[in-house]
Formats: C-alpha cells, structure tokens, sequence
C-alpha cells in the first residue's frame, strides 16, 4: 500500500539545546531548519542548504542604502553649480546600483 520510501533520519539536529528535530541533509551547520535559521540570523550568515539567505540580503540592503546615499550626494553638489557632467562617481554609483538591482 505504502511503496514510497520514507527518509530516514538518523541525526538529529546539533544544537546544543533538546532539539529533537533532523538535522537537514545539505545543512553546513549540521542543524534542523528551525535552529540554522536563528543562528543565520545571530550570527549574520548564509546556509544554501535550506536556503537561508540572511547575509546576502544584508548585504544587498546595505549597497543599495550606500549607493542611494552617494546619489543624493551628487545630486546636491550638482545643484550647486559643478555643472550637468556626470563624474567618475555618478558612474560609479549607476553601476552599484544596478548590481544591487540584478542580485535581486
């Protein structure tokens, strides 16, 4: 009746708390999801065994703030007077902010 095969679990999760739940297969942490998810957060990392990806997006989230905050910059030194020219870091802020967009 039953002929799927079940996985088998024969770790258990690492935490050194009474996690009883198995440890993911492809996991670099050797934790249950539930346990690397809060340690991913804790500890600002990425685990692409159950794809948590909490310090790619920081990461990202940080470009793009950095490269919106050089634009505005720019911007304003441009109002200024320094004339309609793009300088070597208006191409520059284009090009991280573009980065930032196609890593989303």
């Amino acid at each position: 009746m039953n002929n799927r095969r079940r996985r088998s679990f024969d770790e258990l999760c690492k935490n050194t708390t009474t996690c009883t739940n198995p440890m993911g297969l492809k996991c670099e942490h050797r934790l249950c999801k539930t346990c690397c998810r809060s340690k991913c957060y804790r500890e600002d990392l990425d685990c692409p065994g159950h794809k948590i990806r909490i310090k790619s997006r920081r990461d990202k989230a940080k470009a793009l703030a950095l490269a919106e905050q050089q634009q505005k910059e720019q911007q304003l030194t441009n109002e200024n007077g320094n004339g309609a020219q793009p300088t070597e870091q208006d191409v520059a802020v284009a090009e991280m902010t573009g980065k930032a967009e196609a890593l989303s």
